[in-house]
């Protein structure tokens, strides 16, 4: 044998040591009578030590295995817990083996039912919320609990608990839909759920258990039993605008090794369907589709209105239709294959005007704009996943493709005497796939990652007649002015990690190599009747840009019983056309944990960053029918410091939860957005060579409580927080000061049967100072009052009210009424309902905005008195 080949040997034999590096310890578990004891959870530890390192569950047949990976313990303490046995604890030694364990009946099960079912309780690091305990008679899907739930609030869709969105949403530990939750979250009958679980510091990773550490919470449904269940509705109405409809179906099979979702929707009724396909894991490794798969940035829009923050039944003028097909495959050797179609079109239609006040050093002045606009909206998305996560080995591919296609329709009148027309086109395409790779080589986890994504969006504004004459035309009137972008870009991504643990630290150093490359090609024309004008150079773009960035670095952790801490010490090599740049980027995070009740956090992070590419063009784009901007093709940095600091408290027995928080950010720029304003309030923005600065303080804390004697569960939600930001305004330096306070009150009361009904007020109020010594002030109240009356044991009536008071000078508050009445038959499990909306005939919602040099007075014309007659069903 040669050398190199004895020499090889060697290393094959000692890389076959590092893989049996490790302890497989397997078992079952039996009651005093030998039955099998399932669902039993099993953690284990160092010897006299509280830092869990590792857990498992036994399956229904009381078996149970697990990996450890500390090969330098010569034992471990094995600890085992059930609500109905007593715990037990077992010191083991730390070698290959199987072992049988007997666990004695306990008194937990009797505990348990004297005191009835808790409508909370824990296990471990589960918390359960009993659906029957929350559930009243008008309550038809799953959203309708989740809301409720003290510690959990829903926000635009989004999930989140004690403050903080959570990780995952699941339904019997599967999640099928990969962020997009919303669809289950307003489809999944409240009726096929048992309980609503937060599963706190979830790493849904298992080869990372013993690792890394996570403070992320998830939520998971547990439903009753294996089915295929769903909703459906068909109806229809009418009112003052043309005739209504409301019609949609969606299936959803639930099975141990199967799930499936299938929805069509459409309506006219005001329901963005669209957003209940929406993803809220963006950036997140368990996300769906690369963050780089999003739309590609949109160069430009037409003048738009304020969208009012009311019901979007009350505002939203639509014609909607939404196709989606989800399915989800547990394969052999812990395979899933997720597959995921989604196509959705929208009509829109938005009218109002706008009174904008603009606020110089020298002058003020205020414009009018009427607005009619026409929006088509149609978009697609197709993802392919792939993974395999067990406790020795974690791998996911995803192939995803968006596709998008705009075409807006804008009518404008300005100060109430020039007509301009917009029209906009945006064709946006995104095709992605990102692979990562987990294994243990010895003691070493290595972890890969890898993204290839590709972006193309040509688009167009036309603006008829053309505007900023002054400045493209001499001052002469013409046409048209017409805006063409062409953007493309390519990336790829490449990450390795290398994480070891050793007793109570973890190290992971990383490398990292990314590729992006972008082109934009843009070209500026003014037409006339008579001739076509050239515009110069300056008016357009083909510039490609290429970013590598080489990075490295390491994360220092630790964890020893309360407290968990991670150092991070990035290094990233910035090359950006011909331009090098140094990036170091440290971050600390601290949590500590004073029991199972307190947690306190810390977070702290530092360094400079790069705009993206996309904003680095040297011409002049327009960016709207009266604005103009450029880059003067340069890199664009900054410095940000930032720091949070969190506490969360919670007590399920007592129904009680409580957080708090404070975040400081603070962000240096060495440029600063310089705008040019004139008198009709038309602008153009450079970038200047002058030091920029914005700093933030926010408080925000909440706190929820549930009452089990009167059925009655209270939220409390206050933020406040102070801001201040340069700008510079026709060549003048300025300051925005900012301070707003505000707070949200819920009281919701399930006590009766016959009466039942939530109150919730908002309160608003924001102080804004600007460079010219104006000040503003925007006080906003509402009030909301839902009471439900149960007439006869099938007959419904419910009374939503809302009083919205916006204190601006000369108006009053609006009053909104709706009124629901529902005939149930719950043999067939249909409701037959009749819903009027906005019964008062409420025209339009005024509110207000200030920025740094305008105070925008937004009036949005709302959707007339409606009435919708519907068939709603569950299967």
């Amino acid at each position: 044998m040669s050398s190199k080949s004895y020499f090889l040997c060697i290393l094959i034999g000692f890389a076959a040591l590092h893989l049996n590096a490790q302890t497989e310890v397997s078992g079952s578990l039996r009651d005093s009578t030998g039955a099998a004891i399932g669902n039993v959870t099993i953690t284990y530890r160092t010897p006299g030590q509280t830092n869990v390192l590792g857990f498992a569950k036994s399956e229904n047949n009381g078996t149970f295995q697990f990996i450890v990976r500390e090969v330098d313990l010569d034992s471990i303490q094995l600890d085992f817990r059930h609500l109905s046995y007593r715990s037990k604890q077992v010191t083991i030694p730390n070698k290959s083996t199987h072992h049988t364990f007997v666990l004695q009946k306990g008194d937990n099960l009797l505990e348990a039912v004297s005191i009835g079912n808790p409508p909370i309780y824990s296990q471990n690091d589960t918390l359960n919320y009993r659906v029957d305990a929350f559930r009243t008679a008008d309550d038809r899907i799953i959203a309708d609990i989740i809301r409720k739930l003290p510690g959990i609030e829903i926000q635009d869709g989004q999930i989140l608990y004690q403050g903080r969105p959570i990780q995952r949403y699941m339904v019997n530990n599967l999640d099928l839909m990969g962020g997009r939750y919303g669809i289950i979250n307003n489809n999944l009958p409240a009726d096929a759920v048992r309980n609503v679980q937060i599963i706190e510091n979830d790493q849904p990773i298992r080869i990372l258990d013993s690792l890394v550490f996570t403070d992320r919470a998830s939520l998971n449904l547990e439903i009753k039993k294996y089915s295929t269940t769903g909703t459906g509705k068909l109806g229809g109405g009418g009112g003052g605008g043309p005739a209504l409809w409301d019609m949609g179906i969606t299936p959803i099979t639930l099975t141990k090794n199967f799930q499936a979702l299938t929805s069509i929707q459409t309506n006219n009724v005001g329901h963005d369907a669209a957003k209940e396909v929406r993803s809220f894991y963006s950036g997140n490794i368990l996300d769906s589709r690369s963050p780089f798969s999003q739309d590609p940035s949109s160069f430009f829009t037409i003048k738009n209105l304020i969208a009012p923050p009311l019901q979007e039944k009350k505002w939203r003028k639509n014609q909607v239709f939404l196709g989606s097909i989800n399915t989800l495959q547990k394969l052999k050797n812990g395979l899933e294959l997720r597959s995921n179609l989604a196509y959705h079109r929208d009509l829109l239609i938005r009218e109002g005007h706008l009174v904008t006040q603009y606020l110089d050093q020298e002058h003020s002045f205020v414009t009018t704009e009427q607005i009619d606009n026409r929006y088509g909206l149609q978009a697609m998305d197709v993802g392919l996943n792939l993974e395999k996560n067990i406790a020795n080995l974690f791998f996911k591919n995803n192939l995803s493709f968006r596709g998008k296609w705009d075409r807006d329709r804008g009518n404008l009148l300005f100060n109430s005497q020039d007509p301009i027309s917009q029209h906009r086109k945006y064709q946006g395409f995104a095709l992605s796939n990102g692979f990562t790779g987990m294994r243990f080589i010895g003691k070493q986890l290595v972890y890969f990652n890898s993204s290839l994504d590709w972006q193309q969006s040509p688009q167009q504004l036309q603006i008829a007649p053309g505007q900023l004459e002054d400045i493209l035309n001499i001052g002469m009137p013409y046409d048209q002015l017409e805006q063409r972008v062409d953007y493309n870009a390519f990336s790829f991504i490449n990450s390795a990690y290398f994480i070891r643990r050793s007793g109570a630290w973890r190290i992971r150093p990383m490398l990292g190599l990314h590729y992006l490359r972008n082109h934009i090609q843009s070209e500026l024309q003014i037409k006339s009747l008579e001739e076509e004008i050239q515009l110069g150079e300056e008016y357009r773009n083909d510039i490609q840009h290429s970013w590598i960035k080489a990075a490295t670095g390491a994360t220092l952790g630790f964890e020893s019983g309360p407290w968990v801490a991670d150092l991070g010490i990035p290094y990233t090599l910035h090359i950006i056309g011909d331009e090098i740049r140094n990036a170091f980027n440290p971050s600390l995070r601290i949590l500590y944990r004073h029991s199972q009740q307190h947690d306190f956090t810390f977070n702290a992070a530092s360094g400079p960053s790069f705009d993206g590419m996309e904003r680095n063009y040297g011409g002049y784009i327009l960016q709207s029918y009266r604005s103009l901007q450029r880059f003067q093709n340069q890199v664009l940095s900054s410095y940000s410091n930032t720091l949070r600091m969190g506490y969360q408290f919670k007590n399920e027995l007592q129904g009680t939860f409580a957080n708090l928080s404070y975040a400081f950010n603070q962000h240096h720029r060495e440029y600063t957005l310089g705008t040019q304003l004139d008198e009709l309030g038309r602008t153009t923005i450079e970038i200047l060579d002058h030091p920029n600065e914005q700093q933030s303080h926010l408080i925000r804390g909440g706190v929820s409580q549930f009452v089990n004697q009167i059925k009655t569960i209270l939220k409390l939600n206050l933020s406040t927080g102070i801001s201040r930001q340069d700008f510079i305004l026709n060549n003048r330096s300025g300051l925005r000061n900012a301070l707003h306070f505000g707070g949200d009150l819920e009281i919701i009361n399930n006590l009766s049967s016959i009466l039942w009904g939530n109150y919730r007020l908002e309160h608003t109020h924001i102080h804004s100072r600007m460079a010219t010594g104006y000040t503003n002030r925007i006080l906003t109240t509402n009030h909301f009052l839902d009471l439900n009356f149960l007439l006869y044991s099938k007959h419904t009536i419910g009374i939503q009210q809302a009083i919205h008071n916006y204190r601006i000078q000369d108006q009053t508050s609006s009053y909104f009424l709706d009124l629901t009445y529902r005939y149930s038959i719950n043999k067939w499990k249909m409701d037959l309902e009749m819903v009027a909306i906005n019964l008062l005939d409420n025209h339009r919602y005024i509110q207000e905005i200030a920025t740094d040099y305008q105070v925008i007075q937004s009036f949005y014309e709302l959707r007339p008195r409606q009435f919708v007659l519907a068939v709603k069903f569950q299967f």
